[in-house]
């Protein structure tokens, strides 16, 4: 008996084990058949039907090495009961009499990449056009004999091709993390696995040319004949490395070199007005091209938010942004031509400004991109096809500012980019994971990647949980589902107020105040955390694999992290409360107001501990994946918290020691110890600009320059002019939970000002909501452009002080808040007290129910 599965029904299919192939991507079509081919005591043969193919020749004798761990007895090209033949039928005569004799039909159609796969009772046959399909259908019997339970493969008969020509995958080495040599030949091996075909590296900086060595870091870096080494070895995988490098925002780090700082503008951005810029970024290529693939060339070119604004000012207010952008691309593709190289470039600028799409050389390949979770991506898509441009869709499993990816939200950009991207005739799919902050490393990201490689060859609906079951056993080796179980139990944490969308903020919010502080700390949603973290625990405890992946201990490394975070807070308020209470009956209860203060070391001691491990964990875990370089960024923001740690510790000494000696403690305000729990969730990231000052009149609208404070609806480094003097909106997070403390971010005091600070409240419907309100001074608050309250603060700031009700419309509002300043600090608050409230920077979502 036969059965046939098609991918076309895959979205209603009932998981069966017994009806899943254990491969990742999954075959396009596959039938199973009642025979069995054991694997016993009795010799297998493996006969390569095809000679002088090296990247053939590796992957035949890792195949050979899987089925030795099997402990079966391997031959090679002799006869034997049961033979592994791979062969191209129209190269040799005698494997395509075999194929005949077998009964498989050959499909002379099938694409390079494409091959065809026979298990039957005695023969296993792979068979294909072109020797790249023969290279992905051993991959795939690899991951068939990974998957089996049993001592024997089930029959099957497989016909199998990419939806896509191009399947690749961007790794960012340039925003933390930069991988060793040995992880980097790792990869290449794991991401041929997944039938991944071309490799992309985000460049800034790290590669050290001979013309200009001094751009990039001694200890995080790759020399050309570095990669020269690295594409070499990934085309015996049947992987092209393509070159990149960024080449015209993100510039800030050659820019903070002192040789190459006068090239630049706002310190981020190379200048088009200035003729060394072209003469460095030719330097650059001329270098770089030869060590990769000639399959295109990255230039990069997105996020150029700091054009216009210094020296290209001038020139771009006489052309207009879009033809200074424009002629920026032309030089770089005149360079390239003349080293004939084709030009890629990301296609962010180009669509908020189309008409650019009509100009540009046709042969220009685009990479159009985006990360977030959306029903469909056509905004992405249609303006480049319309423009006859040929395009490669780029979702991502995002990384930026992560401890570990949010792979829901991965699972959806992905599947809904790669279908609207083959579906309007995309070339290929470049499947990014981003770094920004560095905190995150890959050997989480793995679930994602294969997900990636999954929609790129196979792009169709599927079922997490049957493609779960295939990673788990396909590719991992794994003998049940316990390590996606644990990443889906872990991705719970991201509904959670501590634990929003899963950010590295969590590890840098201020737990401990300065002597005569007081600090407040959220215990919002941590009995949850600590429960999905406990669930989180069991599932990895049960994991097992048998393939090279190092995986379990990185997981645990995010559950240690996590725990230690959530139990810092717990423990912190747990000392404070015991401090308090010691001041409390320090005269009536001496002893009990002793024993408080050891229970606090007890706990700050836990505290270390935890932390200390922590340290060495992920030391220990990004060394094994990557050069020093960049460590220390994360390394000694841990160090510092613990340096507070320390200082709470020898603070408790210190009080026991005054106790011994005199039965008195220090004083609450001359400790850092002036720590309560937070009432609720405040709004802590905003967009700002620098405090006005040197005004007559600060009453008055001062955001006419950018359409006033009616229309106002800043954008990440937007400027204006007041009085010729120039304002730039920023993002900031202060480092409070539940004040914006301006005079200290601004280091300004007692000097009369103003200062604008904006949000986006999101909303499922149309809603009046309470809002409260805390100020020192005069504060204007502005909701949709109409302004719906002014307060005057108190002589002493009041967190909560002012009540409102605001209203919202359904969908995106704008909160802009005008805060005044005439003496002493400048501070204010706000929050949303009866709703739910969820942030990604300074966008907040409030949830009704």
């Amino acid at each position: 008996m036969k059965y046939f599965i098609s991918l076309f029904f895959i979205s209603v299919l009932i998981v069966n084990a017994q009806d899943i192939v254990t491969i990742v991507p999954k075959p396009q079509q596959y039938n199973f058949s009642e025979s069995k081919f054991g694997l016993d005591k009795k010799p297998i043969s493996v006969n390569l039907y095809i000679e002088d193919n090296k990247p053939l020749s590796n992957l035949t004798n890792d195949l050979i090495d899987i089925l030795k761990k099997r402990n079966l007895e391997i031959r090679k090209n002799s006869l034997s009961e049961k033979i592994i033949h791979i062969g191209i039928p129209s190269l040799d005569k005698v494997f395509s009499k075999l194929c005949t004799s077998a009964g498989l039909e050959i499909d002379n159609s099938i694409s390079a990449d494409g091959y065809q796969l026979l298990i039957k009772s005695d023969m296993i046959i792979i068979t294909a056009n072109d020797p790249k399909g023969l290279f992905y259908g051993i991959q795939s019997l690899k991951q068939i004999i990974n998957g089996s339970e049993n001592n024997y493969l089930q029959g099957i008969e497989i016909k199998d091709y990419p939806s896509f020509r191009l399947r690749g995958l961007m790794d960012d080495i340039s925003r933390g993390p930069i991988p060793t040599m040995d992880f980097m030949k790792s990869q290449i091996r794991k991401f041929s696995e997944l039938k991944i075909n071309f490799m992309m590296h985000y460049i800034e900086h790290v590669v050290k040319t001979k013309k200009h060595p001094k751009i990039a870091p001694d200890d995080g870096s790759y020399t050309i004949e570095e990669w020269k080494e690295i594409t070499e070895y990934a085309k015996l995988y049947n992987i092209e490395l393509v070159g990149s490098f960024q080449s015209f925002g993100h510039f800030e780090k050659i820019l903070s070199i002192p040789e190459y700082a006068h090239l630049g503008e706002s310190g981020t951005l190379i200048s088009p007005v200035k003729e060394e810029s072209y003469r460095f970024l030719n330097d650059i290529y001329t270098e770089m091209i030869p060590a990769f693939s000639k399959l295109f060339f990255s230039v990069a070119l997105d996020e150029t938010f700091d054009l216009g604004k210094e020296d290209s000012k001038k020139l771009v207010d006489s052309l207009g942004y879009a033809e200074v952008y424009y002629r920026h691309i032309m030089r770089l593709y005149d360079l390239l031509k003349m080293k004939d190289t084709r030009m890629s470039m990301w296609g962010d600028i180009l669509l908020e400004h189309p008409s650019l799409l009509e100009r540009i050389p046709k042969d220009i390949l685009i990479g159009t991109w985006n990360y977030d979770s959306q029903d469909d991506f056509l905004k992405f898509i249609l303006p480049i096809k319309n423009a006859e441009l040929e395009f490669i869709v780029c979702p991502g499993v995002l990384n930026s500012n992560k401890i570990l990816p949010q792979f829901g939200r991965a699972i959806t950009n992905i599947n809904n980019f790669t279908r609207d991207g083959l579906a309007n005739g995309a070339m290929g799919v470049l499947n990014c994971i981003w770094d920004d902050a560095g905190t995150a490393l890959f050997n989480n990201d793995w679930y994602g990647v294969a997900y990636g490689a999954e929609q790129s060859w196979n792009c169709s609906p599927k079922k997490i949980d049957e493609y779960d079951y295939r990673f788990n056993r396909g590719v991992l080796g794994s003998v049940n589902d316990s390590y996606t179980k644990t990443i889906h139990k872990l991705n719970e944490l991201e509904k959670f107020e501590l634990t929003d969308g899963m950010t590295d903020k969590i590890l840098w919010n201020k737990l401990v105040p300065e002597k005569g502080e007081e600090l407040k700390i959220s215990k919002i949603d941590l009995d949850s955390v600590v429960s999905v973290l406990a669930q989180a625990q069991n599932e990895l405890n049960n994991f097992k694999l048998s393939s090279d992946y190092e995986l379990k201990e990185y997981l645990q490394l995010v559950i240690d992290i996590y725990r230690s975070e959530a139990y810092k807070r717990i423990d912190l308020i747990k000392i404070a409360d015991n401090y308090k209470n010691a001041l409390r009956i320090v005269f009536t209860e001496p002893f009990k107001s002793r024993d408080k203060l050891v229970e606090g070391v007890s706990l700050i001691n836990k505290i270390i501990e935890r932390q200390n491990k922590v340290i060495d964990n992920y030391s220990y875990l990004w060394l094994k994946e990557n050069h020093t370089y960049a460590l220390s960024r994360i390394t000694d923001k841990y160090k510092n918290e613990a340096v507070n740690f320390e200082r709470i510790k020898n603070e408790l000494y210190s009080s026991l020691k005054m106790f011994d000696t005199d039965g008195m403690l220090y004083p609450l305000e001359n400790s850092s110890l002036n720590i309560s729990e937070l009432p609720g969730k405040y709004f802590q990231e905003w967009m700002i600009i620098q405090p006005i000052f040197n005004l007559s009149d600060f009453s008055g609208d001062l955001l006419e320059d950018m359409g006033g404070e009616k229309l106002a609806e800043p954008k990440v480094t937007q400027e204006f002019f007041i009085d010729s003097v120039k304002y730039r909106w920023r993002r900031i997070v202060s480092e409070y939970p539940d004040i914006l403390d301006i005079s200290k971010i601004f280091n300004t005091r007692d000097q009369k000002g103003v200062i604008y600070s904006f949000a986006n409240i999101f909303s499922d419907t149309a809603v009046s909501v309470n809002a409260s309100i805390g100020t020192d001074e005069k504060c204007e608050i502005f909701i949709n452009g109409d302004k719906v309250a002014v307060f005057i603060g108190a002589d002493q700031f009041i967190p909560d002080e002012n009540k409102i009700t605001i209203p919202l419309i359904k969908g995106k509002n704008n909160l802009l808040i005008k805060s005044y300043q005439t003496k002493g600090e400048w501070v204010f608050s706000f929050r949303l007290p009866d709703v739910k409230v969820r942030n990604s920077k300074n966008r907040y979502t409030i949830y009704l129910n």
